[in-house]
């Protein structure tokens, strides 16, 4: 009789330890893809915004042919560290002006 008693203590832990566990990596798998979710909505956001506050300094700039005043307005973009790279192109699709910190040919130009 004590042998099942002594069994059965041992099935409840393993049990319920193996729910814990379960519970601990369901959790830990659902913090993470929020997190993630979050992060990508974030930098979204971001790109949008600093597209939208770009697009609105150049135009008039892009109307006049000054390429030197968006040249300058790209470099403002060396405060955020995660910006890889950014372009202005024309109507035609030909690059105007170009704000490149690595000076790597990442994108391709047509």
């Amino acid at each position: 009789m004590e042998h099942f008693l002594h069994s059965f203590k041992t099935k409840v832990i393993f049990y319920t330890s193996l729910v814990a566990l379960l519970s601990l990596m369901l959790a830990s798998i659902s913090f993470i893809s929020y997190d993630l979710k979050i992060s990508k909505q974030s930098l979204i956001k971001n790109l949008s915004t600093t597209s939208d506050i770009i697009s609105a300094y150049t135009a008039s700039s892009l109307k006049a042919g000054h390429h030197e005043v968006m040249d300058e307005i790209l470099k403002k973009l060396s405060v955020n560290p995660h910006t890889k790279g950014a372009w202005i192109f024309n109507d035609k699709g030909a690059p105007i002006s170009s704000y490149n910190p690595y000076l790597i040919d990442w994108l391709q130009l047509p």
